[in-house]
């Protein structure tokens, strides 16, 4: 049963959430320093996973299974809440134009916070 479980997460993160990490790394560095800024992006994502990795059973030998994830899942909804109020919606428009607000400062113009 567990098997089943870990492919429904798998297959989840990768239909939703990585997909989403891929987008915005795309959207938000200006195209002549966009190769950089998502090696750099991608090498700190590693570093996060890693840091994680390390100390995830120390935080399970504290916590518990239940209060680790639990922990996670309030970091992440804090993260959620950051993500929603912080990007800007750039649907149905050109990496140039996105690209050209981003650079002038106009992308965060008329957000309501």
């Amino acid at each position: 049963m567990s098997n089943g479980r870990s492919r429904v997460v798998d297959r989840a993160l990768s239909a939703f959430l990585n997909v989403a990490t891929w987008v915005i790394l795309s959207e938000i560095f200006p195209l002549h320093m966009r190769g950089l800024g998502i090696g750099v992006s991608v090498f700190c994502l590693w570093i996060a996973n890693a840091v994680l990795g390390l100390f995830f059973p120390s935080l399970v030998a504290n916590l518990g299974l239940t209060g680790s994830f639990f922990t996670l899942a309030a970091l992440n909804l804090i993260a959620l809440i950051f993500v929603y109020r912080q990007l800007p919606e750039t649907r149905g428009r050109t990496l140039e134009s996105v690209e050209e607000d981003v650079t002038t400062g106009a992308i965060y113009v008329g957000r309501t916070q």
